[in-house]
């Protein structure tokens, strides 16, 4: 069985509390590994294609073998770049709010949308590299859909889930 392992990206300048998926921000200058950080041992490295990852991957010292879109965080369209009040100010009375893993923002992509490319990608990695160990540095949206491509669990349970920082998620 193969074994997947996710780096959630090093910090990123969250203070304007605004939505930052396709943008490619950098990571926090001076950024340091945590103290009790161990690199993964892999037999293949993925990243996303976002600085946020790559920067987070060379601060590891990992050699990334492929770069694959399918690991990029999502895609929050026309609300990227917007604070989170701005866009509940202008979409509160949606009643999608009430399922928000179905929300597609105009001209962006679903949580479902996540779910469905990253559980492709990891079908694919799954069948070429049978029985190893694969370490994808990455997004917590992404880490969210693996749950739920992985482990079966349910979109909003998915959602729930906290990933910090530096976590490094094993599935």
């Amino acid at each position: 069985m193969t074994e997947f392992i996710f780096i959630r990206h090093a910090p990123i300048d969250r203070s304007a509390g605004i939505y930052i998926g396709a943008s490619d921000v950098e990571i926090l200058q001076g950024e340091p590994l945590p103290e009790n950080f161990v690199t993964p041992i892999a037999d293949f490295y993925l990243s996303s294609p976002k600085k946020r990852c790559l920067q987070t991957a060379a601060l590891c010292g990992i050699k990334i073998d492929k770069i694959d879109d399918r690991f990029a965080e999502q895609n929050f369209g026309d609300f990227e770049g917007q604070t989170y009040d701005a866009v509940w100010a202008e979409t509160q009375d949606q009643p999608v709010w009430n399922t928000p893993h179905v929300l597609r923002p105009p001209n962006g992509e679903s949580f479902l949308d996540v779910c469905e490319r990253v559980r492709q990608g990891l079908a694919e990695y799954a069948a070429i590299y049978r029985g190893k160990k694969i370490c994808i540095v990455t997004h917590a949206g992404v880490i969210r859909a693996a749950h739920f491509a992985l482990k079966g669990l349910a979109p909003a349970q998915c959602l729930a889930l906290k990933t910090d920082y530096w976590e490094i998620a094993r599935l």
